[in-house]
């Protein structure tokens, strides 16, 4: 038989060794919990706080700026559809129907040697004339400085217009036109017409302006004869034509 001192200091050291077992767990539940912590911390949140990647620029401040971001990001410019979609409009003006009559836009298959970011487009019109175009990098913006965009393209033309939101003019009741970009192609392959054109314009045609429509906007292309891009001035604009969206055909 164990005595009485026996069983007290039995008691004293299970008591000793389960407080021990209990601090050593505390102490690893501890550990983990600041490893976990630093882990995770070390990992981060990809998708916030990352270094990688691009920040964003944020909304353009010029006009250079304006024309590169959307020259950057649409491979199918203007007046393809934003898939580089066909897209057809009907002349609606006499040098329009004299010119092309009706005109249709669609990509091209990119050439083995091609260099831009952006699709090579056909204009074809219904009377046979055909260019094949090729985008001009910066070409609307390039001859800020030396033609009247707003004038020839009889819209308002420019960043500050673009970014406008559409709004009421303070003298009537007409919602304010928002303004447009202007995009420039340059002809690579000419086709002729079936017939002969009685349009004003050049004798050859080197250079193509359209604005960039919406789908229920009209467009409205100018052309311009043979020389280096941008122009001195508005002299080598040689016809000014406006096209409506196409109407389905019943």
């Amino acid at each position: 038989m164990l005595s009485r001192v026996s069983l007290t200091a039995l008691s004293a050291m299970i008591v000793l060794v389960g407080c021990s077992q209990e601090a050593a767990l505390e102490d690893a539940e501890g550990s983990a919990g600041v490893g976990g912590a630093q882990t995770d911390t070390a990992l981060g949140n990809p998708d916030e706080g990352s270094d990688e990647g691009e920040a964003d620029p944020g909304p353009p401040r010029t006009e250079k700026e304006m024309y590169g971001y959307q020259y950057e990001i649409m491979p199918y410019p203007p007046p393809l559809g934003p898939n580089g979609e066909t897209r057809t409009f009907d002349s609606d003006s006499t040098s329009a129907h004299g010119f092309t009559g009706a005109v249709t836009f669609s990509a091209l298959p990119i050439p083995e040697t091609w260099d831009s970011p952006t699709h090579p487009v056909r204009m074809q019109g219904a009377n046979g004339l055909s260019y094949d175009l090729r985008m001009v990098e910066d070409g609307g913006v390039a001859a800020i400085d030396t033609i009247d965009w707003s004038e020839i393209m009889q819209r308002p033309i420019g960043m500050a217009d673009f970014l406008r939101a559409p709004a009421e003019s303070p003298d009537t009741d007409i919602p304010a036109e928002p303004g447009t970009l202007v995009f420039v192609f340059e002809v690579i392959k000419p086709g002729a017409p079936d017939e002969v054109s009685d349009a004003p314009g050049c004798a050859t045609v080197r250079y193509i302006a359209v604005t960039a429509p919406s789908d229920e906007d009209y467009l409205t292309l100018a052309s311009f004869s043979p020389g280096p891009w941008p122009p001195a001035d508005s002299a080598r604009n040689c016809g000014i034509f406006n096209y409506a969206p196409a109407q389905p055909s019943p």
